[in-house]
């Protein structure tokens, strides 16, 4: 990994000073759905007039990875696609894609004058629009959503396939505090002309999916009934499962469908965040973006099977903020795995996102008042990369948080 990263540190001020920072407040937002969608509606005019096909995919966890596996095996088959994604990890330009190459600066740049003022998420969104509407000859959008389903801003779309990844408790002030609601949310991706494909393993959540689907009309794919070991496969292979089950939807036809079998899933692939790996001298890091309970506890469960040999793991973990019940929970999740716990440090980081040391320290008295073991806490997690240690290093957690580490091996790389 070789980047110049002077470009994107300039155009991100230059973004946070025009949008704000990305954090999402419902409070703050001036316009209505229906508002923000009339000013999307020349793009949604001019993609179906170019007979663009749409696929949206929604889930707690999963989304982003199944939304790429989608993208590079239809590229694979000659189709160009475009491709949305969030958050970034280094480059914003990471989340603007077609036919498998990122914008240029140049474009981005020019496009950028011509944005509405909306929130940080829903004006890049229209940057990616009016990028996609420049292009030539484009098959296919798959959209990864950013957060639910109803009221995003991917949904201002009428998709032409949706895909489920999976439910667990994220955003619950947003979206709802049970697992119900959440799925209502996430649902909202659907149109009745438009098959849904989902791969929740949860036989409640499959029949409230199996009532609304029959009521709405929708063609459902359930990869629970179609694949009985599905809740033994691990995460990265349900993903790319729903993936490759979308893939051969779109080329064979629903009515011609082949659900792949395990033994058909190709190895996994690394994208931002998501499984990369850089070495510092005679250290590895692997970067996983693991950032909710449900996500961490998939993680353990498949990790190793990534991670080769028996070498020394550190892990580095920190979290945007969130309630302090639930990172409590994650910390639990890795003092259980003594390979992940013996040398786990707890990282407070700089953003505005981040969950402050006030609020660890807060929760780390609490854990000691109940009697919890604590994880180590590593106010400068800096210092803790630029050691001596050999081995395998471990960065979970939050997106923004393995972007400041990466930040970090790319100045240290250039200099030692």
């Amino acid at each position: 990994m070789n980047q110049d990263l002077s470009w994107d540190e300039a155009i991100t001020e230059k973004l946070n000073s025009k949008f704000g920072f990305e954090k999402f407040d419902p409070k703050k937002v001036s316009l209505s759905f229906e508002e923000k969608k009339n000013l999307f509606s020349h793009f949604v005019e001019s993609f179906e007039k170019k007979e663009i096909k749409i696929i949206t995919v929604a889930g707690t966890n999963g989304k982003g990875e199944t939304a790429r596996t989608i993208a590079r095996e239809l590229s694979k088959n000659g189709k160009n696609c475009g491709l949305w994604t969030s958050p970034h990890v280094l480059s914003v330009r990471e989340r603007f894609i077609f036919k498998e190459e990122m914008i240029s600066k140049n474009q981005f740049e020019k496009l950028l004058e011509q944005v509405p003022l909306l929130s940080f998420y829903e004006s890049l969104f229209y940057l990616f629009c009016l990028w996609i509407d420049q292009r030539e000859k484009v098959d296919f959008l798959i959209l990864e959503v950013g957060l639910g389903g109803r009221l995003d801003a991917t949904n201002f779309f009428d998709t032409d396939l949706a895909c489920l990844t999976s439910i667990s408790k994220d955003h619950c002030e947003i979206l709802g505090d049970t697992h119900s609601l959440i799925l209502k949310e996430k649902l909202g991706i659907t149109r009745e002309t438009a098959p849904l494909i989902s791969c929740l393993t949860s036989d409640f959540l499959n029949s409230e999916i199996k009532e609304f689907t029959s009521k709405a009309k929708i063609n459902w794919i359930n990869l629970k009934e179609s694949v009985p070991e599905l809740r033994k496969l691990p995460y990265w292979e349900q993903n790319t499962l729903t993936a490759l089950t979308a893939v051969n939807l779109i080329l064979q036809g629903i009515e011609n469908l082949k659900i792949p079998n395990k033994n058909e899933l190709p190895p996994p692939e690394s994208s931002p965040g998501r499984f990369e790996q850089m070495t510092l001298k005679n250290r590895g890091f692997i970067f996983i973006g693991a950032h909710n309970l449900d996500g961490l506890r998939h993680l353990v469960q498949s990790v190793f099977g990534r991670i080769k040999g028996e070498q020394e793991i550190e892990t580095l973990f920190a979290l945007s903020d969130r309630p302090l019940e639930e990172v409590s929970s994650m910390m639990d999740v890795i003092l259980t795995c003594p390979r992940l716990a013996k040398k786990a440090w707890v990282c407070e980081f700089n953003h505005p996102r981040a969950l402050s040391s006030e609020k660890l320290f807060s929760l780390f008295e609490q854990r000691e008042k109940n009697g919890k073991e604590n994880i180590r806490f590593a106010k400068d997690w800096a210092k803790q990369i630029q050691n001596e240690s050999t081995g395998t290093t471990l960065v979970l957690g939050s997106y923004y948080f393995i972007g400041e580490v990466q930040k970090l091996l790319l100045s240290l790389s250039r200099t030692s």
